[in-house]
């Protein structure tokens, strides 16, 4: 086939025409290229892109200082509390016979029948009065400066804590701050130490204290009383202990009024009830050998 020869001849204007396309022709592609790689970055998803970290949160447990120290229980007034094992206790007598416990040389524990307020003679100044609550047991936080004596000279202020819910207007109180001001190190961390003891204590269920066992029964005929049930289904028990009457020793049918001990740490030496429950006051036997509870203190 043979072309016409005026399309083959080349012309002025064929010859821009090609120049033009020869120098267009490279942004044309490249632009062409660029918006295809658009296209492509709009349908492939980033894989580089940051994905949102989960974070697990492990609990941390919560550990209790107080859980391997050993326990002080007082069957007697019916409370507890736990002090640390590697403390040094010891039990001594306080100016008036009253027992008190000792733990690390500086905390006392004191069973006695007057707190710091009842004080006679060289008192301490009470600084501050403040009430704590642990479970559900209220004590109050007393702070006091020593009585200004000589043989006091040197002493830091005392701090107490009193629970006065205790039978027979016994008071537990701890006191901490007895050392010399050269042991201030460690009285500082005394009062941490005090808070714990506190949380641990708790008053006993005393319904459940020795009740029916048979070592206290034996000791209850041992002292010449007689084994009882009481209440209204027969629950309570207790030990009868004769008090004297006009030099003689109450016996049934007569008018004289009868002591009621209802655990073992209530028999004292001479017979008597050291302590008895207001709710069973003391039993008057009539003559017609009616027993009737009437409201007594010792």
């Amino acid at each position: 086939m043979v072309l016409p020869k005026s399309l083959i001849t080349v012309t002025p204007i064929s010859k821009i025409l090609a120049a033009i396309l020869f120098i267009t022709l490279p942004f044309v592609g490249f632009y062409l290229g660029m918006e295809y790689q658009k296209t492509l970055n709009t349908n492939i998803p980033n894989r580089d892109s940051s994905q949102p970290s989960v974070v697990i949160k492990i609990p941390t447990p919560n550990i209790d200082p107080t859980s391997n120290w050993n326990t002080y229980a007082n069957t007697e007034y019916g409370f507890e509390f736990k002090y640390p094992k590697s403390s040094e206790t010891k039990i001594e007598k306080n100016s008036v016979g009253e027992d008190y416990l000792i733990i690390d040389k500086y905390t006392s524990f004191v069973i006695g029948n007057s707190s710091i307020r009842n004080c006679e003679g060289m008192c301490p100044t009470i600084d501050k009065v403040e009430t704590i609550i642990f479970n559900n047991i209220h004590f109050e936080k007393i702070t006091t400066t020593p009585p200004e004596d000589m043989s006091f000279k040197g002493r830091i202020p005392l701090e107490y804590f009193i629970e006065t819910k205790l039978e027979n207007s016994k008071i537990v109180y701890f006191s901490f701050g007895v050392a010399d001001r050269t042991d201030i190190n460690i009285l500082n961390s005394t009062n941490k130490l005090i808070t714990q003891i506190l949380s641990t204590f708790k008053l006993l269920d005393k319904d459940n204290n020795g009740l029916g066992d048979e070592d206290t029964k034996k000791e209850c005929l041992q002292k010449g009383g007689v084994w009882q049930k009481w209440g209204i289904d027969f629950s309570k028990e207790y030990c009868q202990i004769p008090a004297t009457d006009a030099g003689k020793i109450c016996t049934d049918g007569s008018e004289c009024s009868y002591k009621i001990c209802i655990s073992r740490d209530e028999i004292s030496k001479d017979g008597n009830c050291s302590r008895y429950r207001r709710e069973f006051g003391c039993f008057s036997t009539l003559t017609n050998g009616v027993k009737e509870p009437v409201i007594c203190y010792d």
